[in-house]
């Protein structure tokens, strides 16, 4: 959906509004929020929760929706199908830069300013605008203390090698998670430190870093070989019987923020306005 500035004098398309830098800006992006009434952010991890509350406290007049459709790979899939067909049904994406360097190839993102930008590195920005990096997850060791007490349980990379943790760990087969932590071992500790590991049978999941932490919560999976701090802080925060430990050299898994270069359709903003009562 587009809408008006004094500024601009006619339809803003999605670049003159993600660029629009004039004297008015905030009025005009609030009275364009105000009749879009709603804002839906693709985004795979829950961590950006009390952003987007504090956001809705400051803005109660956008309903906006978290769509959690899977990890990087599956959102980029989503976002390049809908694309490839003339679907526009999201407006923004929180993802890790990998997978939004794949959307970036395609040609779906759109750059934009804000003054708010002036508070981040200016290694953070994609050199072209598309996206700035707000977080970093850092990867370490997070495990179950009623299965493994403290004492018994792993502190470093090397202790995942021990035969009394064989079968006990999970991972997700993210790319973007995965991937990284490899890479990360094999760079640290060489790739036969990384064949031992995998012979000591870590289990890959198609579920997402929060989801193995969830089942370390339960028990279902007592280690997870690479945590996400946070994820542990926070489970852990809510009673939740778990540790997360620093092992040494960690794997940092970035998330941006970018926009997407179509307006959601006019169609799918009438079927928001409809599910939100707006």
């Amino acid at each position: 959906m587009l809408f008006r500035s004094p500024s601009l004098g006619a339809a803003a398309t999605v670049e003159e509004v993600a660029k629009y830098a004039g004297a008015d800006r905030q009025a005009f992006l609030e009275a364009g929020a105000k009749k879009e009434g709603a804002l839906i952010l693709l985004t795979v991890g829950t961590q950006i929760e009390p952003v987007i509350k504090r956001y809705q406290e400051k803005y109660p007049y956008v309903r906006t929706q978290m769509a959690q459709v899977g990890n990087n790979t599956e959102i980029v899939k989503k976002v390049l199908e809908e694309y490839k067909v003339g679907r526009y049904t999201g407006d923004g994406l929180e993802l890790a830069s990998g997978g939004l360097s794949a959307l970036r190839e395609a040609g779906v993102l759109q750059a934009y300013v804000s003054p708010e930008g002036a508070n981040y590195d200016k290694d953070a920005m994609e050199s072209n605008g598309l996206w700035i990096s707000v977080r970093e997850s850092y990867g370490g060791i997070g495990y179950n203390t009623k299965i493994f007490p403290p004492a018994d349980a792993p502190k470093t990379w090397d202790d995942l090698l021990k035969p009394q943790y064989k079968g006990k760990m999970g991972v997700t087969n993210s790319e973007s998670i995965a991937g990284l932590w490899v890479g990360a071992l094999v760079l640290d500790k060489g790739e036969d430190f990384v064949r031992k590991l995998g012979a000591n049978d870590v289990k890959l999941y198609n579920l997402s870093s929060r989801a193995i932490a969830n089942l370390t919560v339960t028990g279902e999976v007592p280690i997870s070989a690479r945590a996400s701090d946070s994820h542990f802080a926070e489970s852990k925060a809510q009673g939740a019987p778990v540790e997360y430990v620093d092992p040494g050299s960690t794997a940092v898994t970035d998330t941006s923020v970018a926009l997407l270069s179509k307006a959601r359709s006019e169609e799918h903003t009438s079927e928001l306005q409809s599910r939100f009562g707006i």
